[in-house]
């Protein structure tokens, strides 16, 4: 099942969380950190794709996601969708933390139990303004959400996304990352997922904490 193409379904993710103030952050910026296991990438082909930490930092008005991978990330340029060797995958957000809407995770390997994806961010393509496009459960674009990549390695890839494009919400949400390729691009919003993150136990961008189900 792992190394098949899975379309991108609008999910729901899993998440447990811990938030600090971090010294010279915004005010009452609260992050959350979690680290995913290195060498846990089940992809086939293409790049295989490693998240080994997930950090998210929520502001009044933007949530931020901080994806760090174990080797070099390639995106594609503005204007054009992921190839076998670039970044492609998919940013699920359950905004109202409510497990009875939205849809299913996309996660092949989600390890706790379900929650209702709201909002995803998908990272299969860029806009002309090198955005990635924010949908809602209906798969309805609802805005857009800046992408930068840094660290000594280009390993680090951080998407920002503001209140608007989710709907207005507080931006108290639970989140779950899927990365991967486009091994086979011929396919709209098809992508080979590489690894699911943080899958030992999620992310979630307040201090609240959601039991683990297991895997």
């Amino acid at each position: 099942m792992l190394g098949r193409v899975f379309v991108i379904a609008l999910g729901a993710a899993f998440l447990a969380g811990c938030g600090t103030t971090l010294p010279g952050a915004q005010p009452g910026a609260v992050t959350s950190t979690f680290r995913d296991p290195q060498g846990d990438a089940f992809g086939t082909s293409g790049t295989n794709y490693d998240v080994t930490q997930v950090r998210t930092v929520r502001t009044s008005d933007e949530l931020a996601a901080e994806l760090t991978f174990a080797q070099g990330v390639f995106l594609p340029p503005p204007g054009g969708r992921s190839t076998s060797s670039q970044l492609s995958g998919i940013i699920e957000l359950d905004t109202d933390q409510n497990a009875g809407t939205g849809n299913r995770s996309a996660c092949p390997t989600t390890a706790v139990g379900p929650i209702g994806v709201d909002f995803y961010i998908a990272m299969t393509r860029r806009d002309g303004a090198g955005q990635y496009t924010v949908y809602d459960a209906s798969g309805v674009p609802r805005g857009s959400a800046s992408v930068s990549v840094s660290g000594g390695s280009s390993n680090v890839v951080t998407v920002r996304v503001g209140r608007a494009a989710l709907g207005g919400d507080d931006l108290l949400a639970h989140l779950v990352v899927l990365a991967g390729n486009d091994s086979d691009p011929s396919f709209p919003l098809v992508f080979h997922p590489t690894d699911c993150a943080p899958d030992a136990g999620g992310a979630v961008v307040t201090r609240q904490q959601l039991p683990r189900t297991g895997r």
